[in-house]
C-alpha cells in the first residue's frame, strides 16, 4: 500500500444537495513530490482539495470510502487508537518580518 492512498473517498455534508468530494481514489506514491491540484470547476462548484485534506487529516468524516496514511487507516477508531502521525499544513500561512 502506498503511503497516502484513498479509495472511493466521498463527503457529503449535512443539508447539502451535493457532494463536496465524489469517488476520490489518489495513491500517491513513497518518495515523490506530490502537488494538489484538481481542475478548477465553474463557480458555484469547489474542486474538493480542501475537503481531502480535512478527511485526510480525520478532522472530519467521509460519506463514504476508505482513506489511509502509512497504511493506517484515516479516520478514528472507537477506542480511541490513532497510531499515525498527522503532519497539516493550513491554506494560508503568514510569515512575519522584523
Amino acid at each position: 500500500m502506498p503511503p497516502f492512498a484513498t479509495y472511493n473517498l466521498s463527503k457529503r455534508y449535512p443539508g447539502a444537495r451535493q457532494y463536496a468530494l465524489r469517488g476520490v481514489d489518489l495513491d500517491i506514491p513513497k518518495a515523490k513530490c506530490t502537488v494538489f491540484w484538481p481542475p478548477r470547476p465553474p463557480p458555484p462548484l469547489r474542486a474538493g482539495k480542501t475537503t481531502t485534506i480535512r478527511l485526510l487529516m480525520d478532522f472530519i468524516r467521509p460519506t463514504a470510502g476508505e482513506a489511509y496514511i502509512l497504511g493506517c487507516e484515516t479516520v478514528s477508531r472507537v477506542d480511541g487508537d490513532q497510531n499515525h502521525r498527522r503532519l497539516f499544513c493550513p491554506a494560508r500561512l503568514r510569515c512575519m518580518a522584523k
